[in-house]
Parts: structure tokens; C-alpha cells; sequence
């Protein structure tokens, strides 16, 4: 994670915003210590943050049975995913929603919650071989995955300009 976090200090960008995966077994430990070390970025964990007028919801939540921050209930995830405010612009997920960009590992729930608070942008990662970018009426999709299917770093970061809007 060190070696992630130096990379992520040095792109480019005024503010910066993550959540973990499901291999980050030692934040989902000790998440305080780990808000210590990350520094030029804001970790969310199932929690929000307004940067510049801009209302960020943060989530590692997977519906995995094992791994870091898996939740295999979907009542669970459910009431998770009820929590995250109707005023969210950018929502900030590990996993995906269920039938986008997400393969087989998409979480029903998330997506009723997606669909319900309608954010102008939706990032996630966890399947990586579902990389890219799928527009809607109402949610900018975007599996920013960087690794391959091999597990390599070999996609590039996805780059957005976004700006508040009094329009929701």
C-alpha cells in the first residue's frame, strides 16, 4: 500500500479521494492508522466528504465472503448502501454495480442505490478485465481498474475535470 500511495501523491490533481479494495486487510484492521499514513489524500471509508461544493460518498465494500471489506450479505449491503447521502455527486465504491462495467462481480444493491441517488459519476475498480468508461443519462460510469487480468499496471489512470453544478 506504501508503494501505491507514493504513486497516487504524485498525480495530478488538487484534491484526491480513495477507498481501499479487498486486499487491504491491514487498513480494514486498523483503519486509524492507516488515515495517519495517507497523506495528499482523503480515505473514505463508508463516509463522505464535500471538497470545493463537491459531495464524495467512499466505499471498499465488496459483496465478497472473504477479503478485506467483504460483505457476502446483500440485507447488509443493502442498509450500507442506504446510507449514502441523495445529494452524493461522486460515488467512490471498490466493487461495481451489478450488470456495469463490473462483469460477474457487480452488487445488485449497490446499483438500486446508484439508481436511487443518481450521482453525476460512479467509480469503482474491482473487476479488472471491466475497465472503461460507460455513460448514462444521469451517472458517468467508470471502472478505473489499472491492472490487467494478469495483475499488471498497465492501464492508464482515468483523468476527469469535474465541476459543481447547482443542477441535480
Amino acid at each position: 500500500m506504501d508503494r501505491f500511495l507514493a504513486w497516487f501523491a504524485e498525480q495530478p490533481a488538487r484534491h484526491r479521494v480513495l477507498t481501499c479494495g479487498n486486499h487491504e486487510y491491514p487498513v480494514e484492521a486498523d483503519p486509524d492508522k492507516w488515515r495517519r499514513r495517507v497523506r495528499n489524500a482523503t480515505l473514505l471509508l463508508n463516509e463522505s466528504i464535500t471538497i470545493d461544493g463537491i459531495k464524495i460518498f467512499g466505499s471498499p465494500v465488496t459483496p465478497l465472503y472473504s477479503g478485506a471489506f467483504g460483505m457476502s450479505s446483500e440485507p447488509e449491503r443493502e442498509s450500507l448502501w442506504r446510507t449514502i447521502p441523495e445529494d452524493t455527486d461522486i460515488l467512490i465504491t471498490h466493487g461495481g454495480p451489478e450488470g456495469i462495467l463490473s462483469g460477474d462481480g457487480g452488487c445488485p444493491a449497490l446499483r438500486r442505490a446508484v439508481i436511487r441517488v443518481k450521482p453525476r459519476l460512479h467509480c469503482f475498480g474491482h473487476v479488472h478485465s471491466a475497465y472503461g468508461v460507460l455513460p448514462t443519462k444521469n451517472t458517468l460510469f467508470v471502472n478505473a481498474a489499472l491492472l490487467d487480468e494478469d495483475g499488471a499496471p498497465s492501464r492508464k489512470p482515468v483523468l476527469l475535470n469535474f465541476a459543481p453544478t447547482s443542477v441535480r
